[in-house]
């Protein structure tokens, strides 16, 4: 496909939302894991912007 781009999210959980890997992909399917982003969840609108800036290491 073209233009797709993609990040994928793991989440690490005991009863509470803790660590968050957030991995750009390159062309929507293969994993750039030298960029990968973790951070502690605190709130979904720290989560969105971890996610925005996973999106722009994405690469179409």
């Amino acid at each position: 496909m073209r233009g797709v781009r993609s990040v994928t999210l793991r989440a690490v959980y005991d009863q509470v939302l803790a660590d968050i890997a957030i991995t750009p992909s390159r062309g929507g399917f293969t994993a750039i894991s030298d960029e990968q982003i973790s951070v502690m969840y605190e709130s979904p609108a720290q989560l969105g912007r971890a996610v925005h800036e996973a999106m722009k290491k994405a690469t179409a």
